[in-house]
């Protein structure tokens, strides 16, 4: 009895230290002309091609990424067409250029010779692994990771823009500080990418704290997804939201 009453004050202070004040998550991800499920609390969308949306909110964010994961066994790219927002930093190959992205800038993102591993200036490939947060621990696998996956630099989010919660519910429409970065999406050769975006906030002390969107799976094969247990409960306390269609299960 202790037992059960110690685990549900640690959810309930957990549930309180992640719905940030105004009630809008601190980071989601949605896609326009998905249709939202409120059984699973996830976007749904049978499409390769759209329009995604990165929304940070309440903080300044650092150092945002979005990791695309695909199968292993399929050979394919993703073209992200920047519509909205801007970035600019040293780059993944660190040989002292500066790269930059804004509106209409546009980054396909392949692998390398033979599927494996590759590096270019906003993206790199990894052929089999699991992406890391800035605070170094790993984006949780949550059925997906290890497998492929691109790393796509999308950088920095401020506070200067109004942004709401695109999540339906009695939260919908909710208001706060934060910017909104948009992206074209195209997959080609693959028959699903699962997405999720992730990094962190400094706090005081300058201590890093990552935070991450649960898994999203984007393809056409239909049917509706069932999220794992732990995204469920990631969406139920607020934090984010996927887009999703046709969850892979491993």
């Amino acid at each position: 009895m202790a037992r059960g009453w110690v685990m549900w004050m640690v959810f309930v202070w957990l549930a309180a230290a992640a719905y940030p004040a105004g009630a809008v998550p601190s980071l989601q991800i949605y896609i326009r002309g998905a249709t939202y499920d409120a059984a699973t609390e996830t976007w749904v969308i049978q499409s390769l091609e759209y329009d995604l949306w990165v929304v940070g909110a309440n903080q300044d964010i650092h150092d945002v990424k979005a990791a695309f994961a695909a199968p292993t066994d399929e050979d394919g790219s993703i073209q992200v067409t920047w519509l909205k927002g801007e970035t600019q930093w040293s780059g993944y190959l660190d040989d002292g250029s500066s790269v930059s992205r804004g509106p209409d800038d546009s980054d396909r993102l392949t692998e390398g010779a033979n599927g494996g591993d590759h590096t270019a200036d906003a993206y790199f490939f990894k052929d089999d692994g699991q992406p890391a947060m800035g605070d170094g621990g790993l984006v949780p696998p949550h059925g997906v990771f290890p497998t492929s996956y691109y790393e796509y630099y999308i950088g920095d989010f401020g506070t200067g823009e109004e942004v709401l919660n695109y999540i339906p519910g009695d939260e919908e429409g909710g208001k706060a500080s934060g910017e909104i970065k948009k992206f074209h999406v195209l997959v080609t050769g693959y028959s699903w990418v699962d997405i999720v975006a992730y990094d962190h906030v400094v706090k005081s002390k300058n201590k890093i704290h990552s935070f991450f969107t649960p898994f999203s799976h984007d393809g056409g094969s239909g049917g509706v997804p069932v999220p794992e247990p732990v995204s469920l409960v990631l969406m139920g306390l607020g934090l984010s939201v996927g887009a999703a269609v046709v969850r892979r299960r491993r």
